[in-house]
């Protein structure tokens, strides 16, 4: 049975560390998927948000927080984990 872990990532090199940290310690484990969050207000927003991929939802974040997010992203894999 997979498990799953809620990893809450951000701007902050202490999120991209903590995320390395989830990595070292579950990357040995086959059953165990990391869901990256990213809170971020977005006023812009239209109806219909829920039909949108998770790029196009990224596409709204702001540059920095993409990147951070995606090199949050990129660690996991590196790490294999999921």
């Amino acid at each position: 049975m997979e498990r799953k872990i809620l990893v809450a990532v951000e701007e902050s090199i202490y999120s991209h560390n903590a995320v390395r940290y989830l990595c070292r310690l579950f990357g040995d484990v086959k059953d165990v998927r990391f869901d990256l969050l990213s809170l971020v207000s977005c006023t812009g927003m239209t109806a219909g948000k829920e039909w949108l991929e998770q790029d196009e939802l990224l596409n709204v974040l702001r540059p920095e927080s993409r990147d951070k997010y995606r090199q949050a992203e990129s660690v996991t894999r590196k790490e294999g984990v999921k």
